[in-house]
């Protein structure tokens, strides 16, 4: 009897297995039936990532999710209550699956109208019942269709967009979809047809019985335009739609772990790396020193991988540089160039996790002479922020672009994973506090978001902190 059953055991798992392969290769290589296009639509559109990842990572390797481009998060106004949902979760999920019928109708150029958008009316948008997506970077409506894989046919009127509302009007049964631009128009409302009720049952579902712990700036009139000519000069603002939440849930910590472990490895990982720029080990001189950092050094440039896990690489001359184009390029080429090279250098260096990165630079389809792309690393819902020799970094990843090429790339490379321990940051009205006392400069400055993150230096355990952003760069208060 007991024979039997292992026999059942080994058979059911080599079944499964058999399952998992055919399925994986069926992915990798598409192929379904000319013209069934389910997962290249999926491919494109990165909430569905979940899904199809239980296909991939069959052997461990890290790799770079699909939600580079993935909106930083969604709230639900219900009028009384709202609710913060982040890339991962079912709410975030959901929500955006709601908007993808809206964005295809827009597309497809039919009988929608649309006009421009005073601040007021977004404001009082905000305030009631509605789905506000902040974007987490600024993009045109070309991109913005991609996203959620329906390019936009009227691209004039969504410029520099950085966040959508999508207001369900019950009484008149139509929509509104709200792009904010952050150029000299504030915004273009397109009003659909119908929609409305399932978006106002979908608000109504997760937000009735909810507490409002969360609140937008220009409600509590923190930001510019709100404030009072008695209250006198203030240094520190907020911009209006930064959202202030009120509640201090506990979050897990995170435990950070180095991806070198020792001398030896860091060696023979670096020589792997070397490729990701073009170059094998037997072309290029290699030096060791003696706080363990490898350097290459080729007439054209320098790459170093240091111990704590920094990857950079610095052209000597623009035209020395990693060639993307002759001259100009896409914004959306030099994103896509730059994370190929970040995928070869996160397989080199063997990390078991996959890495989400999300882009923090602006992305639109007129092509540049220059641009730099930032991205910022996400673990568990929260980006990741380095304390690194006594000042803050906001990226994981930058790479700067000039004259047609790649002329420098930088990249921080963690293992990381959650502790089942769970720490609550302090309130955020003490943070506030604490940074308005310890901001000396003379320079008035606008808070651009405050969020909680995890503010990392080398191996260890961290807990989460609020972050502050204000005039591209981060201040973590402790």
């Amino acid at each position: 009897m007991k024979k039997e059953t292992i026999k059942n055991i080994i058979l059911t798992l080599l079944i499964v297995n058999c399952i998992q392969l055919t399925a994986q290769i069926w992915l990798d290589e598409k192929l379904w039936p000319e013209g069934y296009d389910f997962f290249e639509f999926t491919a494109q559109f990165p909430f569905f990532d979940g899904i199809v990842s239980m296909f991939k990572n069959v052997n461990g390797d890290g790799e770079i999710s699909d939600a580079t481009l993935s909106p930083n998060k969604v709230v639900i106004n219900g009028g009384g209550a709202r609710i913060v949902s982040y890339d991962g979760t079912d709410t975030f999920t959901s929500a955006l699956s709601l908007v993808v019928p809206c964005i295809e109708e827009i597309a497809s150029g039919g009988s929608v109208s649309s006009d421009e958008i005073t601040v007021s009316q977004w404001q009082s948008m905000l305030r009631a019942k509605s789905i506000y997506i902040n974007l987490g970077f600024e993009t045109d409506g070309k991109n913005v269709g991609d996203i959620f894989g329906q390019p936009l046919s009227d691209l004039s009127k969504v410029s520099n967009a950085d966040s959508i509302i999508i207001y369900p009007e019950l009484m008149l049964n139509c929509t509104y979809v709200c792009f904010k631009n952050t150029d000299d128009d504030y915004g273009v409302r397109y009003t659909l047809h119908g929609h409305s009720e399932q978006l106002t049952e979908f608000i109504k579902q997760h937000t009735e019985g909810q507490k409002n712990d969360h609140s937008f700036a220009f409600e509590l009139r923190l930001d510019k335009d709100s404030q009072q000519d008695d209250w006198g000069q203030h240094l520190v603002t907020f911009n209006p739609d930064v959202l202030l939440s009120m509640d201090n849930t506990s979050v897990s910590d995170l435990v950070v772990k180095d991806v070198f472990a020792d001398t030896e490895n860091l060696s023979k990982r670096a020589d792997e790396i070397l490729g990701a720029f073009g170059y094998k080990p037997s072309q290029i001189r290699k030096t060791v020193s003696q706080d363990g950092v490898v350097t290459y050094v080729e007439n054209g440039a320098t790459v170093r991988v240091s111990p704590d896990g920094t990857v950079e690489y610095n052209a000597i001359a623009t035209d020395k540089g990693i060639k993307v184009a002759d001259t100009k390029a896409q914004p959306s080429q030099i994103v896509n160039e730059v994370l190929e090279i970040a995928k070869t250098v996160i397989s080199a260096a063997d990390l078991e996790d996959t890495v989400i990165l999300k882009l923090r630079t602006p992305l639109n389809d007129t092509p540049v002479f220059s641009y730099t792309a930032n991205f910022t690393r996400y673990f568990n819902s929260l980006p990741v922020i380095y304390n690194k020799k006594g000042g803050t970094e906001n990226y994981t990843l930058t790479a700067q672009f000039e004259n047609g090429y790649i002329k420098s790339f930088k990249m921080i490379l963690q293992g990381l994973l959650v502790s089942h321990e769970q720490t609550a940051p302090k309130p955020i009205l003490v943070t506030i506090d604490s940074f308005c006392e310890t901001y000396k400069e003379s320079e008035a400055i606008t808070v651009e978001d405050i969020l909680k993150c995890y503010y990392v230096e080398n191996q260890g355990t961290y807990k989460t902190k609020w972050c502050i952003k204000y005039n591209g760069t981060v201040a973590v208060p402790e």
